[in-house]
């Protein structure tokens, strides 16, 4: 009994083991194994470039590329997720599957109609139309009529009462016009001095909000002033220069080679771009060379740049900078100072 516990205890020790090997194997694969990037350009005629990022012996591979047109692959082991590097397949023409419709006749059926019938039947009713209409053009010549009486006799009534009053007509339109005007010109004032008043109001209110946000801004800038003064922050922004310039030194490209030859329609930019490279050409080890042309405008050449990343670096530089004294204390009084 005490054997079969053992070999039991075995095997899942055994199976544990194998399990830790494993991931700690996929761990060292994620720090150590470089992910490696190429990039070639050339300028002749037509410009060309790419540029290829691999990981794990090319099993996982992204490119870009441009000659003539961009294009853009993805491939993981033997698959493409984007873009496709094989024939496609003829398609298949589709069979033609359809049936004859049969063609129905529709069939007439009905009595033949003699002109000389319908034209017996037509003149009664064409008579009696016409009747018709003269009737409703009497009815609307009486009823526009009276509505003309009707409106004489209103008008010839109020001009009655008009004079009766005293006053003519023209004289209560003057009147009425006056007090109107009057009324007009005494809102407008009013609408100008209130006007006035809020514009008043506006500008003194801007120029409090002006003042508060002054205020606010230099008492901002006082205590991030005094909070980069402070040893810890110093310590700090000099520990990340350099894990920065410890990144940069295992990132940048092992080889970098370029030979160009360039010019522009402004010689000062021609110039400025030539010393830019001279400065490039000594961090690459002599191997950028350019040449400048003052006179034509013209870009020709070619350029080459590989290199790799390892994320063991990186995860080496948030180590230090986590585990550090001085880079706690001072991410805890930034968050303080934002947080008030």
């Amino acid at each position: 009994m005490l054997h079969i516990i053992l070999g039991v205890l075995k095997i899942a020790g055994i199976i544990l083991l194998s399990l830790i090997a494993l991931i700690l194997l996929l761990v060292l694969i994620l720090l150590l194994v470089p992910v490696r990037y190429y990039a070639d350009a050339e300028f002749e005629q037509k410009p060309r470039g790419s540029f290829k990022v691999s990981w794990l012996l090319r099993l996982i591979s992204f490119q870009v590329s441009y000659e003539g047109k961009p294009e853009v692959k993805l491939r993981v082991l033997w698959f493409y997720l984007i873009g496709k590097n094989r024939k496609k397949k003829p398609e298949k023409k589709k069979r033609k599957t359809g049936r004859k419709k049969a063609v129905k006749k529709k069939k007439t059926s009905g009595k033949t109609i003699t002109p000389e019938k319908t034209a017996a039947e037509e003149i009664p009713a064409i008579e009696e139309k016409t009747a018709a209409e003269e009737k409703n053009v009497a009815e609307e010549k009486a009823t526009v009529e009276e509505t003309a009486e009707e409106r004489v006799f209103s008008e010839e009534k109020e001009k009655k009462s008009d004079t009766e009053d005293g006053w003519s007509l023209a004289d209560k339109t003057a009147e009425k016009e006056k007090t109107s005007a009057v009324k007009a010109a005494m809102q407008k004032l009013h609408s100008l001095k209130e006007r006035i008043k809020n514009i008043g109001e506006s500008i003194k209110n801007a120029g409090e909000r002006i003042k508060s946000f002054v205020n606010n801004f230099r008492e901002t800038l006082d205590k991030y002033q005094r909070f980069w003064d402070l040893k810890a922050t110093r310590r700090t922004v000099e520990l990340g220069k350099k894990e920065l310039y410890f990144l940069l030194r295992h990132y940048r490209p092992r080889k970098c080679r370029a030979d160009l030859l360039f010019g522009f329609e402004d010689p000062a930019l021609t110039g400025q771009l030539l010393g830019v490279c001279a400065v490039l050409s000594s961090f690459s080890g002599n191997h950028i060379q350019a040449e400048a042309d003052f006179e034509n405008k013209v870009l020709k050449g070619n350029f080459t740049m590989k290199g790799h990343l390892r994320l063991c670096h990186v995860v080496k530089s948030a180590a230090v900078l986590f585990f550090n004294k001085q880079v706690r204390i001072t991410v805890r009084r930034f968050r303080k100072l934002r947080g008030k």
